[in-house]
């Protein structure tokens, strides 16, 4: 996206240099904290997002969220482990200050565990 904003010009060079700069930072906070926390790639993910949400709680969270998603190993093809693996999502999540963006956020998660999940079966 920064790319495409510089090369037809609605970003100049020096704009683009401080959002590449941001991500450059992102990404090696993000590498200390999974070594930090020694997460797996599935829980550490869930950790990023809700920590992005600005949860104060988002590492014990996390762990709440990773252990829903373990106890529905087959919720990507199976409706009821589906309704399952929602239901218990929004019981964690309905106790934070997320308000509107719930469902959005539980709908984040069940999109990226689902293409994780399709990188791992490769």
């Amino acid at each position: 996206a920064i790319r495409e904003l510089f090369e037809i010009r609605l970003m100049s060079t020096e704009k683009a240099l401080e959002e590449l700069a941001k991500i450059v930072q992102e990404i090696t906070e993000a590498k200390t904290a999974r070594e930090t926390k020694k997460l797996d790639i599935q829980s550490f993910t869930t950790f990023w997002v809700l920590k992005e949400q600005g949860l104060d709680n988002h590492e014990a969270l996390s762990r709440d969220v990773s252990k829903c998603f373990a106890e529905n190993p087959n919720w990507d093809g199976n409706s009821e482990e589906m309704r399952t693996l929602k239901s218990a999502l929004y019981r964690l999540l309905i106790k934070t200050p997320l308000g509107d963006r719930m469902m959005g956020v539980i709908d984040r998660l069940l999109k990226i565990q689902s293409e994780m999940r399709k990188r791992v079966e490769k």
